[in-house]
């Protein structure tokens, strides 16, 4: 089992900002990864792959080509929670337009699965069959139970993909 985690000092693109606003806007990100599988090959290619996404302390740039941020709610404006949308005003009273955006956390998880059977009926000839399963599921945003997870995993609709594949040597 692979675990990893990767924070971010800020990740653009959260939370949304009204259209007459110029200011990116974005918020700190952690990423948790468990991975199990053949670790030879890439990290991409896991078996079986939870991945846990939160966002927090969410903020917008306070000038341009600087790394100084407005952080909503400390510095200035405010921003409040309810289930799973935060309301923001950037500015408090001010002239900005207030706006909402829908909790980005979120908790990924995949499963890919591979039978191949491999038949050699003469020394060059040979026939392969492959069924490969895929499942998904991002249920239970920002949080992770790997018994919960793996377990709401297997009731996720799957995809299916059946291969026949031969090959035949011609002996002159």
């Amino acid at each position: 089992l692979l675990e990893r985690f990767r924070g971010f000092r800020i990740q653009y693109g959260h939370p949304r900002r009204p259209p007459d606003s110029r200011r990116p806007s974005g918020g700190e990100c952690g990423r948790k990864e468990y991975q199990l599988g053949n670790q030879q090959r890439q990290p991409e290619e896991s078996d079986l792959e939870l991945l846990l996404g939160f966002y927090w302390g969410f903020k917008e740039l306070d000038k341009p080509r600087t790394l100084s941020f407005i952080k909503y709610g400390e510095k200035a404006g405010t921003i409040a929670r309810s289930g799973d949308q935060y309301s923001v005003d950037p500015d408090g009273a001010g002239p900005a337009t207030s706006f909402t955006f829908t909790d980005p956390n979120f908790n990924f998880k995949s499963l890919r699965m591979n039978a191949v059977f491999r038949w050699e009926w003469k020394p060059g000839s040979t026939l392969f069959l492959v069924w490969t399963q895929s499942r998904a599921d991002s249920a239970n945003a920002g949080t992770i139970s790997p018994s919960r997870d793996i377990h709401a995993l297997f009731g996720a609709p799957a995809s299916n993909v059946f291969l026949v594949k031969t090959t035949y040597w011609f002996n002159r």
